[in-house]
């Protein structure tokens, strides 16, 4: 061995090595090196004082104490304004990126295509900014555009509130009803054919649909919701009126003609007499002075009324009238008139559906006799 003398012995291949161990070879080339000498210098980051050597210094290595200082100045580096909401965001390794997040993408690339989005059945003709605002007839949405949403690629419009909207799914309601009636008596047929009994309870069946439209599901919704909150405002009144308003009568009035329940279950759940109940008979001039001075003094009833009177002036389109300022009656009739007419639409149906079962199951029962 070169650096310790000791004998060993090698391989014919490897007849030229000179040293006994890597450590020998190592000692003996480090005799060689020149050595530099170390300097302090200050992290470029956080200003803290570290030693390297000159050669990395020359290199421009070791400019920072450590990896979370590098790190630090590297996010610092990296960080850029967003083209659409101007926030500063990390890029990351793709120096080309535009926008902090997907969300800022489509609303920059909505404005930029309006109209060459495709949209399966509507097309986009213009897009115009107003002079000076104005009613729009639905939501505002601050930061963004009132024309665009998110999701681009269900049509990129705001079709919240749209009245277009409820009045095809109406029509389409329609269509609906005539086709389940269709369906619904085919399996009247069905069950006539197997010597079943479709008025059994056993047999039993309803034919239902999928919602066309669930904008005007949920303004039937909030329709039904405010009718109830209603409902509990007005018998809370009961008891502030004690001496004037007679309890039963009162809370089988407002149950049937505001609710809609009907004059039977009323009965059953207040405990009154056939004689003694009049669901249609109107509060008497004392008891709507009452009601009036009420509503007048309690605002939440007041905007609950307006509420519930616009959703069904917009459910039937009614014309506009103005809310009294003594009781409720306009709003009530015009209420009532709306369930009035729906129960006597529902009991019509009802009556020309049995009527059809009746003559299915007697040819059927013809047609079974035959056979």
């Amino acid at each position: 061995c070169v650096e310790c003398g000791t004998e060993f012995t090698v391989s014919l291949a490897k007849k030229r090595k000179k040293f006994c161990s890597s450590y020998c070879a190592g000692k003996w080339g480090a005799r060689g090196r020149v050595e530099m000498g170390r300097v302090t210098v200050l992290c470029e980051h956080c200003g803290v004082e570290f030693s390297t050597t000159r050669s990395r210094l020359a290199d421009g290595k070791d400019r920072y104490c450590s990896k979370k200082c590098y790190w630090d100045v590297c996010a610092a580096e990296r960080m850029k304004p967003c083209e659409y909401c101007g926030e500063d965001f990390d890029f990351g390794t793709k120096k080309q990126r535009r926008f902090c997040s997907k969300s800022c993408m489509m609303y920059h690339r909505n404005k930029e295509k309006a109209g060459l989005v495709p949209l399966p059945n509507h097309q986009v003709v213009a897009v115009r900014r107003l002079k000076s605002r104005m009613d729009t007839g639905d939501i505002t949405v601050d930061q963004y555009h009132n024309f665009f949403i998110a999701d681009a690629s269900n049509g990129g419009v705001l079709v919240h509130n749209s009245q277009q909207d409820i009045r095809f799914s109406r029509s389409v309601k329609g269509i609906q009803r005539s086709v389940r009636m269709m369906v619904h008596r085919a399996g009247q047929i069905h069950l006539g054919l197997r010597q079943r009994n479709p008025r059994d309870r056993k047999h039993f069946f309803k034919t239902k649909m999928t919602p066309v439209s669930y904008l005007d599901e949920a303004q039937r919704s909030d329709l039904y919701q405010l009718r109830f909150e209603l409902v509990d405002r007005m018998s809370r009144l009961s008891t502030d009126f004690e001496d004037t308003l007679d309890k039963t009568k009162w809370l089988a009035y407002i149950l049937v003609d505001i609710a809609g329940f009907s004059k039977e279950l009323v009965a059953k759940l207040i405990d009154v007499g056939g004689d003694e109940f009049q669901g249609d008979e109107e509060p008497s001039p004392t008891e709507k002075r009452a009601i009036g001075t009420a509503i007048k003094s309690s605002p939440t009833a007041r905007k609950m009324l307006d509420a519930l009177t616009e959703l069904a002036r917009e459910e039937k389109q009614m014309p506009h009238q103005e809310v009294p300022g003594e009781g409720f009656k306009e709003e009530h009739q015009g209420i009532s008139s709306l369930e009035s007419t729906r129960e006597a639409e529902e009991e019509a149906e009802q009556i020309s559906e049995k009527r059809r079962q009746e003559r299915e199951i007697d040819r059927s029962k013809a047609f079974s006799t035959t056979v």
